[in-house]
């Protein structure tokens, strides 16, 4: 899978570019604020359907206009190639097309085009919220199962239907509608769930790998998926998750009543991280951290290489930056296997030489192969 041609026209602060990109490196370089940024979001529109940025589409669309158009050309093998573009105004709202026919739902584009991005907001996988951290499996899982898309999309309207119910004010009401609510939950939850617990299986059966790469000597590193339904050391067959499931939510009625809210499901689990057995948000240094992630992001490539047979677009959003000469060194020689990369910096001689590289310069709203 490759990214030949990205065109752009009214997309942040570019009225019309096009791009032509090399098969390995593609490094985007250029002072702050000129638009690096907004090339690799415009491939994670193509490839994800939205923005990694903002939620809303409209702050995307160039000042001076009313819309943007994004079109590119991915070859997916030596003869066949998709011509992707996404059109978007505030009138005609987002539009997806794939050689030239609408695509009706999104859930058709999602894991077309495997994509991983890696931005220096991604200590919110340590730091953050529990969103953050689901939010990282759902979108991993999605690019490589339209069925897990489809069952997070009915879990939550089970969901919202639930936390109606359990908000009106007739308990006995509550309880004659619950049973009906509680099986729907829990079929499409244990799947989730179940989901979830194979990709931190595969995280930790590959994240000490490209961990230790950047370590002098051997360090245990660990994902643990956390939910209130079960403990760890529970079976993790579907059907027994399903059992558990139901009687975490027979014992809670009273409570989730009281609240007026669904307190546990796969909208409420979490996902911890843990360096030589301790927590990485509580002991391990800022430095560390910022590695940890980056060794996340590249298992986020592997799981999606392995499930979907084809190697993803990489993208990188100014994190050489954040490292010293020889870290930078080691993430090269990691991605040297990892097919189509693109990364932005504010300098080219935060990077090694290659001839594997191809650069652009971006300034004043243009950009320049050299």
């Amino acid at each position: 899978m490759f990214l030949r041609e990205l065109c752009l026209n009214n997309f942040r602060l570019f009225p019309f570019i096009e791009l032509e990109f090399g098969d390995e490196f593609n490094v985007l370089s250029g002072m702050n604020g000129q638009g690096k940024t907004s090339i690799l979001e415009a491939i994670h529109y193509l490839t994800l359907t939205r923005s990694f940025r903002v939620n809303d589409d409209s702050a995307a669309v160039r000042f001076t206009s009313d819309h943007f158009d994004i079109t590119a050309r991915f070859f997916l093998n030596p003869a066949e190639t998709n011509n992707v573009r996404i059109f978007y105004s505030p009138g005609q709202g987002k539009n997806f097309f794939i050689n030239g026919k609408k695509i009706m739902t999104f859930a058709e584009v999602i894991g077309l085009i495997p994509c991983v991005i890696s931005t220096l907001d991604d200590l919110k996988l340590i730091f953050g919220a529990p969103a953050d951290r689901r939010r990282f499996m759902d979108i991993v899982l999605a690019q490589t199962s339209s069925i897990y898309l489809q069952d997070l999309k009915i879990y939550r309207q089970i969901l919202q239907q639930r936390n109606a119910l359990l908000n009106s004010a007739n308990r006995s009401a509550i309880r004659q509608q619950m049973d009906g609510w509680n099986k729907q939950i829990i079929n499409y939850g244990a799947q989730i769930i179940r989901r979830r617990l194979d990709f931190v299986d595969f995280l930790n059966r590959h994240l000490a790998g490209f961990y230790s790469g950047f370590t002098e000597q051997i360090e245990q590193v660990q994902a643990v998926y956390k939910t209130d339904i079960f403990s760890m050391d529970d079976s993790f067959d579907p059907a027994e998750i399903e059992k558990l499931y139901g009687k975490k939510l027979e014992k809670m009625f009273d409570i989730e009543c009281e609240k007026k809210m669904t307190l546990y499901g796969p909208h409420r689990d979490d996902l911890e991280f843990y360096r030589n057995n301790k927590s990485t948000r509580q002991f391990s240094s800022l430095g560390e951290n910022k590695i940890f992630v980056l060794c996340l992001k590249f298992c986020e490539w592997k799981y999606l290489m392995t499930k979907k047979g084809q190697k993803p677009l990489l993208l990188l959003d100014d994190i050489f930056a954040e490292l010293d000469k020889n870290k930078c060194q080691q993430v090269f020689s990691i991605m040297q296997e990892m097919g189509q990369v693109f990364i932005t910096t504010t300098g080219q001689n935060e990077l090694p030489q290659s001839r594997a590289i191809k650069n652009y310069i971006i300034a004043d709203g243009e950009a320049h192969a050299l």
